[in-house]
């Protein structure tokens, strides 16, 4: 017996080893006298027992991955439409694919493995006639993740030309014969133009943000080529003293209110796949308004006790969206320059495969998404500790806001605070309100939210948390120099949320935040 006993404690792995395979994890032996064992999962795997220290009766629970089991499972019967990115193997991102988006109210960021997947659903394209066109004589057929155009009721296709004419109707073989020439003509100098300007129609966008963007469709040839395969995006430096210099320095000195931040080097991004999606989602965005705008553009905290105090923040976002004058026409999808602090390699990450696809989403403060600022030096706690300190300028499409007035020290659970404040529970870590699609709150220097009756006395900033990578679109990755932080630090020191452990109740301030000068540089 004591021999037995001898075993177990020397060699507890042998005698109890760690269930599954041994490709997914290690095993170690405790101290001697505690006979215990450690079994380590491997690369992304996980387990809730991994890493502890089990007595011979503790079984361990085998090694899994989160984007295997559960993974990213809808109830969507012809299939799963989404991707699956982990982060660190606890919280799982769901990512619908291209013709396909989030069920009304789900939530696909940041998920932990008990925490379901709403699943996505097909977007029915003709829907949006605006900006899914069929030829005359066809009208829009959906189909699962895509659509196509087919012959209305009452026309067929002609062999000729391949196009939809009235049945019965005059041939057009003849005709078509004598001009084809010329078509050929056309399409041959449509393709050259095509080719030139990158596969990629900006019409849709106001004429100062896409001027950016033409750069590069104007001389493709002296941009630099940067990532591989389909996160390809190109770059180009900019030169002080020329036309986009000047620009750049107009919009990050004057609206964002950056003149204090000294740049290094700015870069000019390109990146047409980020392009193309976020002019795809303003222009849903855009026919939804239009259409409906009872549903895509309601404001019903107004009828709420704290709208008043709801639509002062509103005035304020208002103000500072009409900066720009294409934003001031009636029915306008607002477009609006806003910064993201990071690393300078994350930086360039962003620019070549956006947003999402690094988990950029956080459970911050005022909710959970892609955090923004349309005030650079507010954003300075975020990069300044950073050993290359970067800003991504971004175009943003806010679309319908929702005014946040909470607090993010006030509890979640209604029961913990006093019935005045009953109805606005924090928002940390919380989806984007049901029936908007982003949410901005003015904020003091240290991050807390402004009331309504006294954002004439403080000097205001702001936080804009969008929800979906395709409401954004970087156009410059700006490198800063670091010789004037400490003098900076001095003034925008401030707690910030640490991001391991943004998702938990906050039991106290303490518990979540760290003041930025103890943070090294």
């Amino acid at each position: 017996m004591i021999f037995i006993l001898a075993i177990v404690a020397k060699d507890p792995c042998k005698l109890f080893p760690c269930a599954g395979s041994d490709r997914d994890r290690d095993c170690i032996n405790g101290p001697f006298e505690e006979a215990t064992r450690q079994c380590i999962c491997r690369g992304d795997l996980t387990s809730p027992s991994s890493g502890k220290w089990l007595t011979p009766d503790e079984l361990f629970v085998p090694c899994t991955n989160i984007c295997v089991d559960p993974g990213c499972i809808q109830s969507e019967p012809r299939g799963i439409y989404s991707t699956c990115s982990s982060v660190d193997n606890t919280y799982r991102n769901c990512v619908c694919d291209t013709g396909y988006e989030l069920r009304p109210g789900a939530r696909s960021y940041d998920l932990s493995p008990d925490e379901p997947f709403g699943g996505c659903i097909d977007i029915d394209e003709c829907l949006y006639p605006e900006v899914y066109q069929c030829a005359v004589g066809e009208e829009c057929v959906n189909l699962q993740g895509s659509w196509a155009c087919q012959c209305a009721p009452g026309y067929s296709r002609n062999t000729d030309d391949g196009e939809c004419s009235a049945s019965g109707g005059f041939p057009t073989g003849a005709i078509i014969g004598v001009v084809i020439g010329v078509v050929v003509i056309f399409i041959v100098i449509a393709v050259i133009i095509y080719l030139r300007k990158s596969y990629l129609n900006l019409s849709s966008l106001p004429p100062d943000v896409r001027w950016f963007y033409e750069r590069y469709q104007a001389s493709p040839s002296s941009w630099k080529k940067e990532g591989s395969d389909s996160t390809i995006y190109y770059s180009k430096e900019i030169e002080q003293g020329t036309e986009a210099w000047a620009r750049m320095r107009d919009i990050f000195d004057n609206f964002c209110h950056g003149k204090d931040i000294q740049i290094q080097e700015a870069i000019s991004v390109y990146n047409p796949t980020l392009i193309a999606a976020f002019i795809s989602q303003r222009n849903i965005m855009a026919a939804r308004w239009k259409n409906d705008s009872q549903i895509f553009a309601a404001k019903q905290f107004i009828l709420q006790a704290d709208g008043e105090a709801r639509v002062t923040v509103l005035e304020r976002y208002k103000s500072r969206v009409e900066h720009f004058r294409w934003n001031k026409q009636e029915g306008c999808i607002p477009i609006v320059p806003a910064a993201h602090g990071t690393e300078f390699s994350i930086g360039k990450k962003i620019c070549s495969t956006g947003f999402a696809s690094l988990s950029m989403l956080d459970a911050g403060w005022y909710g959970q998404g892609i955090y923004f600022t349309t005030y650079v030096l507010y954003a300075f706690p975020y990069f300044s500790t950073k050993e290359q300190p970067a800003i991504v300028l971004s175009w943003i499409n806010p679309g319908n806001v929702f005014p946040v007035i909470e607090s993010p020290s006030i509890p979640n659970t209604k029961e913990q605070f006093g019935k005045d404040r009953e109805d606005r529970p924090s928002l940390v870590g919380k989806a984007i309100k049901s029936g908007y699609n982003s949410h901005y709150v003015v904020t003091k220097s240290d991050g807390r939210p402004v009331e309504a009756k006294d954002m004439k006395a403080f000097k205001c900033y702001d936080e804009i948390v969008i929800p979906q990578e395709s409401q954004v679109t970087p156009f410059m990755l700006i490198r800063v120099d670091t010789r004037n932080f400490n003098v900076l630090a001095k003034e925008w020191n401030r707690e910030v949320l640490i991001p391991g452990r943004s998702r938990d109740h906050m039991t106290s301030e303490s518990d979540s935040y760290i003041p930025l000068l103890e943070q090294s540089f």
